[in-house]
């Protein structure tokens, strides 16, 4: 039903909504480094896109991920890849 994909850094979220929920897959993936690729993790039939996300960030943050801004210290990784599904066309 839709993909949606994004990078933070030196890792890749995937997000693919399906009929039976949410699926999401996290890589770490160096910018300089195209072959070096290692899975994070992944997680199936999500009930929502705000679950999956949080997933995806909770993995992203057991392996290293961190968002420092300066003069914003309440902003969070979730907030960073906040992510709104289009609406689904109507036959």
């Amino acid at each position: 039903m839709g993909a949606w994909t994004a990078r933070w850094a030196d890792w890749v979220v995937w997000l693919q909504r399906t009929e039976a929920g949410w699926n999401v897959k996290v890589w770490h993936w160096p910018l300089d480094r195209v072959t070096a690729r290692r899975e994070v993790g992944a997680q199936n039939l999500l009930a929502s896109h705000e679950e999956a996300i949080k997933w995806a960030c909770d993995a992203m943050k057991n392996d290293g991920a961190t968002v420092m801004v300066l003069g914003a210290p309440s902003i969070t990784l979730e907030s960073m890849l906040k992510f709104t599904p289009a609406p689904q066309a109507v036959a």
